[in-house]
């Protein structure tokens, strides 16, 4: 009984490791329109931004995947004295729904946020992680390439908020 059991539990994991040895692995970036909405009364500014990502999406689970990313949030100047560069990592789960060539997909994750800021000349910085969220749809032209439109927001430091909306390439190995 005992060999039994131990048979069937390692033919069992080298089927598991097998099954996630063939996941699908896959890289992208897009360029987005960034808006910096200050928590005070100096307003709105906006930028340029852009996103680097690396996902693994496993086989057992194709509609689900998990991603790190880079994020450089923009530049801004919110008035004459002051300026904030932000970046962020963050890591999420993507949820997909594809329907025909089109895959709808929301991502939900946390941001750890970096915030330069220099005001009158001096420089200050700060960090927050905070939950990110990105809504989107990819468009598959390839089999491995997709095209995508997407939403992305940042939250952090008490309320101050980036929304960001672009496009961008996924390529899966």
């Amino acid at each position: 009984m005992n060999k039994t059991l131990l048979k069937f539990l390692a033919t069992a994991s080298i089927a598991l490791v097998a099954n996630l040895a063939n996941a699908d692995i896959y890289l992208g970036g897009g360029l987005y329109q960034s808006t910096l909405d200050a928590d005070n009364d100096l307003g709105d500014d906006d930028d340029k931004a852009m996103t680097i990502f690396l996902g693994w999406e496993p086989p057992v689970i194709p509609f689900l995947s998990v991603e790190i990313a880079y994020h450089d949030l923009g530049s801004y100047k919110l008035s004459e004295d002051i300026e904030a560069d932000l970046t962020a990592y963050s890591a999420q789960a993507v949820l997909a729904f594809p329907i025909l060539m089109f895959d709808i997909y929301g991502k939900l994750g946390y941001a750890k946020t970096d915030s330069d800021f220099s005001v009158n000349g001096d420089k200050d910085n700060d960090s927050s992680s905070d939950p990110y969220l990105a809504l989107g749809v990819a468009l598959t032209l390839l089999p491995v390439v997709d095209f995508y439109a997407e939403y992305q927001r940042f939250e952090f430091n008490d309320d101050n908020t980036v929304d960001m909306f672009g496009v961008g390439v996924k390529a899966t190995f």
